[in-house]
């Protein structure tokens, strides 16, 4: 398979190779999922860098989040093969042609809903659902400020907003980010 890989630690535009690299093997509650989406993130940078909080051994391959199908499974693993699932993978892994999720970092998704809107479901809306519902505890009726919403996180924050009844006022950056 292919992936973008590293294997020092530093700016991604001088780390970052695409390489061959074997096919994950599956581990016991593990998934092999063949990647059709990936979302970039913040994470990504730092798993680089190697200022993440999780350093995969070197060399790695950086991404943590991605949607796919499931190709092969171990044996205590919830997932069966021609799965659509989205995954989490903590310290990398992603930007590959298959990358490896365990029980408790990846779900099934619908079929219906496109791969490239899945792709930033774990991290991108998570991480603004985990902001407003639990840190907020946002309520119908407030106001909610978002700064940054030109990104990711920041247009996740606003959908969720919106759907939680809230009234957002968006601001970004400058004027390129309107």
């Amino acid at each position: 398979m292919k992936a973008w890989q590293f294997s020092e630690y530093g700016n991604h535009k001088d780390v970052l190779h695409w390489v061959d690299r074997d096919i994950p093997t599956p581990s016991n509650e593990g998934a092999i999922v063949q990647t059709s989406a990936v979302s970039l993130n913040f994470p990504d940078l730092l798993v680089t860098q190697g200022l993440y909080q999780v350093k995969a051994p070197l060399p790695a391959v950086p991404g943590v989040e991605g949607v796919g199908v499931v190709t092969e499974t171990g044996d205590n693993s919830k997932f069966r093969v021609g799965d659509k699932v989205v995954g989490f993978c903590h310290g990398g892994g992603t930007l590959a042609d298959y990358f490896e999720v365990s029980n408790n970092s990846a779900w099934r998704v619908p079929e219906h809903i496109p791969d490239t809107t899945l792709a930033a479901l774990s991290v991108t809306y998570g991480t603004s659902y985990f902001g407003l519902i639990h840190r907020a505890d946002l309520r119908p009726g407030e106001t909610l400020l978002i700064l940054g919403a030109a990104g990711g996180v920041g247009l996740a924050a606003i959908q969720l907003g919106k759907l939680l009844g809230a009234k957002v006022i968006a601001a970004a950056g400058n004027q390129e980010k309107n």
